[in-house]
């Protein structure tokens, strides 16, 4: 069941996240030049560079599945340098895939329905693909370990998620802005700069490393076979 003695804080989270991106930094380094690498694909294709061609759409789908396998093997990879994952847990490639659209979907419709429902779902299911992951769980299991693993927790996690929001828009922004690059948010062809890509694929691996610090802050207790909707 759910650690309700733990005294989780905002701050606590987000230090066990920064400790977590300093001592796997090569790791976190790989999984910023995997998606640098997807999002220089997409600004030459927005840019006509490559684009316009049956094989260059062909070309942005084997690098999207390639980038997709490559970030959910280091991620394990680093849940299992970390204690996180247990020596032989199964790979299950299709409910992760399946618990990740799942959540995503449901976020979605949270927010597009109204803002409250889809912050409710996000605080609850987040960390279901990781309990995949790391616990090889099923599809049911692993929302109920997500749900029981935050419930003690919501009101802190979203100070988390509004402080970790605030810096990533401040920082991107701010660089974008810098270089030139805020006419993408008008004209998407127009693409952003490349630094501002690379900053935007660093400041993905950091938000990694501070949602595997969530999960190495609240997974150990979790019970996969609790409510769902607890």
């Amino acid at each position: 069941m759910a650690d309700t003695g733990r005294n989780v804080t905002v701050g606590g989270m987000i230090g066990t996240g920064f400790d977590l991106l300093q001592r796997q930094a090569a790791w976190f380094g790989a999984l910023a030049l995997v998606s640098l690498a997807l999002r220089l694909l997409q600004l030459f294709e927005r840019t006509a560079v490559i684009g316009g061609s049956i094989g260059s759409g062909l070309l942005s789908i084997v690098v999207a599945v390639a980038s997709f396998i490559a970030s959910l093997l280091i991620t394990r990879e680093i849940m299992a340098r970390e204690g996180l994952m247990a020596a032989g847990t199964p790979l299950r490639i299709g409910t992760y895939i399946g618990v990740t659209i799942v959540v995503s979907l449901a976020i979605g419709l949270g927010f597009l329905l109204l803002v409250v429902p889809g912050f409710l779902i996000l605080l609850r299911w987040f960390l279901a693909p990781y309990f995949v992951l790391a616990r090889g769980t099923g599809f049911k299991q692993s929302l109920a370990a997500s749900s029981d693993a935050t419930k003690a927790h919501r009101g802190t996690i979203f100070g988390f998620f509004v402080v970790l929001g605030v810096a990533y828009f401040v920082i991107f922004g701010g660089v974008a802005v810098a270089t030139g690059g805020f006419q993408a948010f008008t004209d998407p062809s127009a693409g952003f700069p490349i630094v501002v890509l690379v900053v935007q694929a660093a400041l993905s691996a950091v938000v990694g490393a501070q949602m595997l610090g969530i999960f190495a802050t609240l997974a150990d207790r979790a019970n996969v076979y609790g409510d769902v909707f607890g």
